[in-house]
């Protein structure tokens, strides 16, 4: 039997899911399709055996699920010879490309954190440019998907901040003027300075002004909320109104995206890292 013959009744496993999107096996459940078990490399974690290059001669076990128009999205490993694969269907149609959470798993917490606000940030401004480029698509729930990756964007590279100076700490508030607060207890040098909408919360402004702000509804002490769900527990809608332009929010992308890279350069400057 040849190596591509071995994978066939996997190939053709997969290819009988016609109305499955997602199949998950585990690794015990493909070695009595194939009849054999699984060489010792698709046991091992970060194993290129997984891969999802379409390669007959080096990886015929990927031709098959490929070829069944499906990809591996995710391998898990139980034991160090039980496990899971998730094979989803539609993976196929960019070849090679693909990426997974390995090097960024590696690196330290506040880095991974920067990162990850760019990720959102970066997600939220290719929104922005398709809804203005598309007028006819947008609608609140995708401006609210803009906010929502704006304001966590926010928040992660205030974390990322703060756990680069305090590499432990026993809590991370969610709330942003707070954050914004501690951030700036860290970083008091103007180098340093940037605003964002979310500086003053609705307890701050309560405070300022010497009374409960009118027209809103307690969820929407909490932005987060508002931009996910734009709801309560119990169905409430707000009272205030939100709004959305897509060249607004791009501008508003921009600049948090200038603002973090100018901040983070500095920082490694001042700790030798450049």
């Amino acid at each position: 039997m040849s190596r591509a013959e071995k994978y066939e009744p996997l190939r053709a496993y997969l290819a009988g899911k016609i109305n499955q999107h997602v199949v998950r096996l585990t690794f015990e459940e493909i070695e009595g399709l194939l009849g054999d078990p699984l060489p010792d490399s698709a046991h091992r974690s970060f194993s290129r055996w997984w891969t999802n290059e379409e390669n007959a001669s080096d990886f015929p076990q990927s031709t098959a699920w490929l070829g069944a128009g499906f990809a591996v999205a995710a391998v898990g490993y139980q034991t160090a010879t039980s496990g899971w694969v998730e094979f989803v269907r539609g993976l196929q149609r960019w070849p090679g490309v693909q990426v997974c959470s390995d090097q960024l798993s590696h690196k330290p917490v506040d880095e991974r954190f920067r990162e990850l606000a760019l990720g959102y940030l970066q997600s939220a401004m290719a929104l922005c440019i398709l809804l203005g480029e598309h007028p006819d698509q947008l609608s609140w729930p995708r401006a609210s998907v803009v906010r929502f990756c704006y304001l966590l964007a926010i928040e992660l590279f205030l974390k990322s901040c703060i756990l680069h100076r305090m590499p432990v700490i026993e809590k991370c508030t969610h709330d942003i003027s707070n954050l914004h607060k501690e951030y700036l207890r860290l970083y008091p040098q103007q180098d340093f300075a940037f605003d964002t909408p979310y500086d003053i919360s609705l307890d701050d402004l309560e405070d300022m002004i010497g009374e409960q702000v009118a027209l809103v509804e307690d969820f929407e002490y909490k932005p987060d909320q508002v931009f996910r769900y734009l709801s309560d527990k119990k169905g409430s809608s707000p009272k205030g109104l939100y709004f959305f332009s897509p060249g607004g929010f791009l501008s508003a992308c921009e600049k948090l995206e200038a603002d973090i890279h100018r901040i983070w350069g500095r920082i490694r400057e001042i700790d030798g890292l450049m």
